[in-house]
């Protein structure tokens, strides 16, 4: 596509990092309204709740508006394919915009915090979770450990007294929907065959993880003060 400004990429090994945070419900205007696509306006009017339908609204504008100032675009020439490269879905596979290869990004919202992460080269996966978000009572996060953690992660989350065993279990989960954000395969990954325990750093993805991507992803926990209205985000 013909570009109305110089493109501007994340450098090699670099990964940018917006963060948008609301203490109440976002302010939309209709300018933000005008850049999405019509199925997404048909969407955003289906949401009952006003603070989420602002939250979305204002979430896939800023795509836009963030992505157009990366490649030299007007905001309202920017498209956004969710196709599944695993089972062609248009509409839930990991965002991309369409045409541009180079540039990659992974968004995500909790509450009122909204963050969007860009590379220039490789992929991106981002993801956070308040630390008071309840997993189903102890009977549930039981389930859950068994469905999504490693041995090793296992053992980690027991090493920590009681009291801490619920934020320590946030933590590796947040760091695997990251990572299958960054893949792709988003809820229908293995989550077992993701090895976090290790924190930032290397991270391997084993059996149909990998399916076409690396073997290895790049994981980085952010610092609490991130975001002071949600200090429990993780990258």
């Amino acid at each position: 596509a013909e570009r109305d400004g110089a493109a501007l990429l994340p450098g090699r090994g670099e990964c940018h990092l917006w963060v948008m945070t609301w203490a109440g419900v976002p302010a939309v205007g209709d300018y933000a309204l005008s850049l999405l696509s019509d199925p997404e306006r048909a969407r955003a009017e289906r949401i009952r709740d006003n603070g989420t339908r602002a939250v979305f609204t204002a979430s896939r504008a800023a795509q836009r508006m963030l992505g157009a100032a990366y490649l030299g675009y007007q905001p309202s020439r920017v498209r956004i394919d969710r196709t599944c490269r695993h089972c062609g879905d248009p509409a839930h596979g990991r965002p991309r915009i369409a045409g541009e290869a180079q540039l990659d990004f992974s968004v995500t919202h909790c509450g009122r915090l909204l963050l969007v992460a860009f590379v220039g080269h490789g992929r991106v996966g981002v993801d956070a979770e308040t630390a008071a978000r309840q997993f189903g009572g102890r009977r549930g996060a039981g389930r859950l450990a068994d469905f999504a953690l490693t041995a090793a992660e296992a053992e980690l989350v027991k090493a920590e007294p009681k009291c801490s065993r619920s934020a320590v279990f946030c933590r590796l989960w947040t760091r695997k929907e990251a990572v299958v954000k960054l893949t792709g395969h988003g809820i229908f990954a293995p989550l077992r065959s993701i090895e976090t325990a290790t924190g930032t750093g290397t991270v391997s993805l084993r059996g149909r993880a990998r399916d076409g991507a690396a073997d290895t992803a790049w994981l980085t926990d952010l610092p609490a003060d991130v975001a002071p209205a949600d200090p429990a985000a993780q990258l």
